[in-house]
């Protein structure tokens, strides 16, 4: 299946869920679901910006200038990376979900992930200032980078880690 089409079945998939959330007819699962295919499009999003044109477990992200040192110190290892950090939404996911919520169609719901949805690695350590600011699941008041008000670097670029 072409990425594209891959994107606009999860997008489909997505604006069901939201549907349900918005009308009060949600399932066990539906919160779990709308995680799950934001995943999903954040990979389609990171395999269409590396140049993949078909699906491929990822192997790029984002991360941190401090995770990413102390990975490249154990010898940029993939499975060490859930031993350095954890794998944190940008914009908390309960942010991300309540924007989604008041998106009309496919084409804002779209544009709205293309600019919120970013999927970060950070060291444990950034993860706990997270939490003790206040900001594990929101953003400061003003709405700007929860990351900034904390003192975390982002690497400008996706990096590669597996398949090296």
């Amino acid at each position: 299946m072409h990425l594209q089409q891959l994107l606009d079945n999860r997008i489909r998939t997505l604006e069901n869920e939201l549907a349900l959330a918005r009308c009060g007819a949600t399932t066990e699962k539906t919160n779990t679901i709308i995680r799950e295919v934001c995943i999903d499009i954040w990979n389609i999003f990171v395999a269409k910006k590396v140049g993949y044109h078909a699906p491929s477990k990822p192997d790029h992200a984002y991360m941190s200038e401090a995770f990413f040192m102390l990975w490249e110190q154990s010898g940029r290892q993939s499975k060490l990376m859930t031993k350095i950090g954890v794998l944190e939404h940008e914009t908390p996911m309960v942010v991300l979900r309540d924007r989604m919520l008041s998106t009309t169609d496919a084409h804002d719901l779209c544009n709205l992930l293309l600019r919120d949805l970013r999927l970060v690695w950070v060291t444990k350590q950034e993860d706990v200032k997270l939490s003790r600011a206040g900001l594990a699941l929101s953003l400061p008041a003003d709405g700007s980078s929860r990351y900034t008000a904390v003192g975390i670097q982002i690497l400008p670029d996706l990096v590669q880690y597996k398949n090296l």
